[in-house]
């Protein structure tokens, strides 16, 4: 019995600090469901637990399938992708654009509502990633400025409707439009990690 309620108890402890750090959910999850099958298999094999009957078989191997179940959710979690949720136009259904789309998503920038995806910072911040996926867009460094500015791609026309409509936002070419050679957004930094 003191074993069952341990493992509960631990079991509650890494979902409730899982949830608290969103960004290392997975990492979290997957330690902590190795970290109780480890242990448990090491005090099988030390003879600390050597089960004696039904209740003693259950002991065991309640842990065991608590580090199972810890170990599902956190696949289960991160399976959540957007190839999964929505079906993406042809043109903008590019592998380059199914990472960064999935990054957004784990990293709460974006969400899925009602079969659209929704952008959760600004319009010219989702025109400084979509341009970074499609035209090539990038942020220079200027050493005498000591700033990082807005520069555009060659790779390609902008996708202006097919986004819009994605999305279900406008202005976003407009936005894109608007901050060409312009110091580079807040949050621009943490887009282009996407794309490492």
């Amino acid at each position: 019995m003191f074993i069952s309620i341990l493992v509960i108890v631990y079991c509650v402890v890494v979902l409730a600090v899982a949830y608290a750090l969103k960004k290392y959910q997975r990492t979290i999850l997957w330690s902590a469901g190795l970290l109780l099958f480890i242990v448990t298999m090491l005090l099988f094999g030390l003879g600390i637990m050597h089960p004696k009957n039904l209740y003693g078989i259950w002991e065991g191997c309640f842990p065991l399938i608590c580090s199972g179940v810890i170990l599902y959710v956190a696949e289960s979690k991160h399976q959540l992708q957007i190839k999964n949720v929505i079906k993406l136009p042809d043109k903008l259904n590019t592998e380059l654009a199914m990472k960064v789309f999935n990054k957004a998503l784990e990293d709460e920038f974006l969400k899925v509502e009602k079969g659209k995806l929704k952008w959760k910072k600004s319009t010219a911040l989702l025109a400084y990633m979509c341009g970074r996926i499609y035209c090539g867009d990038f942020s220079q460094y200027y050493k005498r400025e000591n700033c990082y500015r807005w520069k555009w791609g060659d790779e390609g026309r902008f996708p202006t409707s097919l986004l819009e409509s994605l999305f279900d936002t406008k202005n976003i070419g407009q936005s894109r439009q608007n901050g060409k050679n312009d110091i580079a957004l807040d949050g621009s930094v943490h887009v282009d990690s996407w794309f490492n």
